[in-house]
């Protein structure tokens, strides 16, 4: 009960603000349980629903937030439209170690948002550097693309990690690489 109040808070919060959309995480990692959090997610997604709130999960890790499929069929089980991901390319990439054309395909019908940064496999720390936009493995133009072919409407943000380099030079050339593409 304690838990539910703070994430209905956490809806009230984001009306407050006007925000449209707010990130969650499923409670737990572990899709065996999945059954057990779909009622209490399903109930949280109602509340939000009546103030106007779509509630996304972003791609993360190797649980539930990196297994697209297993995303999907939470959604589906949680049944409102008001809930989906966050299509993170990057993170499918570097954390769950997917393919994340693949994911995309998987997750089409419940994207509601889309997380765009660039960067480049590094083998010998076996993690992602953070590049400015185009500069990486992200092929964005076949994202756009695909966003494109499935009438995707929601919101795309554009999120800058470059650590090193001038935010205000590294933001703008985000913003004109994404302009251009």
């Amino acid at each position: 009960e304690m838990e539910m109040q703070q994430a209905k808070n956490a809806v009230d919060i984001a009306e407050f603000f006007g925000s449209k959309l707010l990130r969650f995480v499923p409670g737990d990692e572990d899709a065996g349980k999945l059954e057990k959090m779909v009622p209490h997610l399903r109930e949280f997604a109602k509340y939000a629903e009546t103030k106007g709130v779509t509630l996304v999960c972003e791609n993360h890790d190797t649980g539930i937030l990196g297994q697209p499929l297993t995303l999907v069929k939470m959604c589906d089980m949680i049944g409102q439209d008001n809930v989906g991901v966050l299509y993170e390319p990057l993170n499918l990439m570097e954390q769950a170690g997917l393919d994340y054309k693949k994911a995309f395909e998987q997750m089409r019908d419940v994207i509601k948002m889309v997380h765009l940064k660039d960067g480049f496999l590094d083998p010998t720390r076996r993690t992602y550097v953070a590049t400015l936009f185009g500069e990486g493995d992200m092929d964005y133009a076949w994202v756009v693309d695909r966003l494109n072919a499935i009438g995707y409407k929601g919101l795309i943000g554009l999120e800058y990690e470059v650590a090193g380099y001038p935010v205000e030079k590294g933001a703008k050339q985000y913003l004109d690489a994404y302009k251009k593409m």
